[in-house]
């Protein structure tokens, strides 16, 4: 295993080279302090960046350009960490050993395309993405009384320090998601 790290400015890359896998992982990090008011902007936004972009216009294409780069995993999420909020895109997808020889540059291709390619028009998010997106956020946020364990996990921190970053909900709250618009 060989590694390396690269820092450029504000960002580090780190690199981890091994044989072992038949498939290649990249992560995208995005840290901040975190602050109540923003988890749940940070959650709607990384799902919107994976629903769709201007090249895949609708989910249903960006799934097709999935399998066709051989069924690339698209993962994405928001933890908080200690006093940190952390926000993640990943892809998997298979070694070139295993496909194309150019599978490496299709896929980051891909995933520069989520990041910087935005399904945005008019400084707004396309509405039927950000509608659906909201909905499955909405829904995600009250189905937690539907977990009886973590519910209680969730009431009995917020009830014991609600100031304490450990306390807030990484799945985002009901009335700051209400605010939100495209």
């Amino acid at each position: 295993m060989k590694y390396q790290k690269i820092n450029i400015g504000a960002y580090n890359l780190h690199f981890i080279k091994t044989d072992k896998f038949k498939t290649v992982n990249i992560s995208i990090n995005f840290r901040r302090k975190v602050k109540k008011e923003e988890i749940t902007i940070r959650k709607l936004l990384f799902s919107l960046l994976c629903y769709s972009t201007k090249t895949y216009s609708t989910n249903r294409f960006l799934r097709i350009e999935q399998e066709n780069l051989y069924l690339l995993s698209l993962l994405n999420g928001t933890q908080i960490i200690g006093n940190y909020v952390n926000s993640f895109i990943d892809i998997r997808f298979l070694n070139k050993k295993y496909t194309e020889e150019n599978i490496d540059n299709k896929a980051l291709n891909f995933l520069f395309d989520i990041l910087f390619n935005p399904n945005i028009e008019n400084m707004s998010f396309d509405l039927s993405s950000f509608n659906n997106i909201k909905t499955l956020l909405k829904t995600k946020i009250n189905s937690i009384k539907e977990n009886p364990d973590y519910y209680c996990l969730v009431k009995a921190l917020e009830n014991t320090d609600p100031i304490n970053p450990g306390s807030y909900r990484s799945v985002g709250y009901i009335e700051d998601l209400e605010k939100i618009t495209p």
